[in-house]
């Protein structure tokens, strides 16, 4: 039995003397000899391989075939290795903790709560069917490979409103440095009055704000319309989101002259 890649060697022995040795097939890789001749070589295929061999001297000729069996070389296996970051965001799994160049990997991603998946990234090579989703599969390269889901953390957004109608954002949830848009619908006999941050630290403008590092609670403000179907004028009012020692919020951040606002103070 031969592999592949590795080097053979079969000695012969014959009896007499003045031998001399000759192969009919693959005769380069019979060595001469007084009384012995050796069969070597590297083979570079799989196949089976037939030897005629022949050992002559004066008395005569003796001849015996040999068959050597080539086998493939074992392929070689790497290791592969789910990681997650952050630490503690998620789970992250393969189908196989190693694998020959070329096989198929499943991966699987499970976001922890209040964490998201983002992407797959690799050390080591491989390619990623898609590397967007949590679940996908991953190309072995030729070495040991190390796999990982990315997560981030995501905050909640709340979104109520008073009587006169209805508030909803695009987004539950967000990560930090996200864009949250707000939608108000006034019903019948109301007007949308603005919003107000009942609880995080948010900017709104534009009916948007960028989302913060922690849970956020907006409420939309509605005021009937004035007798005859129409509101009066509104006005709005801006105070800065901070100030130094705390923070600053309106109970509205638009109202009609002779309404009441409530401007209430939140230390740090």
């Amino acid at each position: 039995e031969g592999t592949v890649g590795e080097s053979y060697t079969a000695t012969l022995q014959a009896t007499g003397n003045n031998i001399i040795w000759s192969s009919s097939d693959k005769p380069e890789w019979m060595t001469l000899g007084s009384s012995t001749g050796v069969i070597s070589g590297t083979p570079t295929t799989a196949d089976t391989y037939t030897f005629t061999v022949t050992a002559t001297n004066a008395s005569g000729s003796d001849s015996k075939q040999y068959t050597l069996t080539v086998n493939k070389p074992a392929p070689t296996t790497y290791a592969i290795t789910a990681d997650v970051t952050p630490s503690g965001a998620g789970t992250a799994t393969s189908d196989k903790t190693t694998a020959t160049a070329g096989d198929t990997v499943t991966l699987t991603a499970t976001a922890n709560p209040g964490y998201r998946f983002t992407s797959w990234t690799s050390v080591g090579g491989g390619t990623f069917a898609n590397s967007s989703s949590a679940n996908t599969t991953f190309t072995m390269p030729s070495g040991d490979v190390t796999v990982t889901a990315n997560f981030v953390q995501v905050y909640t957004v709340t979104v109520s409103s008073t009587a006169g109608g209805t508030a909803t954002a695009d987004k539950t949830t967000a990560a930090e440095g996200e864009t949250v848009t707000l939608t108000a619908t006034p019903d019948s006999g109301y007007h949308f009055d603005g919003w107000r941050v009942v609880s995080g630290t948010v900017t709104i403008q534009d009916n948007k704000f960028t989302m913060s590092a922690g849970n956020v609670e907006i409420q939309a403000i509605f005021d009937r319309n004035s007798s005859g179907g129409s509101s009066d004028p509104t006005y709005s009012i801006t105070l800065p989101s901070r100030v130094t020692g705390g923070e600053l919020k309106l109970s509205r951040r638009y109202a009609e002259k002779g309404e009441t606002v409530t401007l209430t103070a939140i230390p740090d």
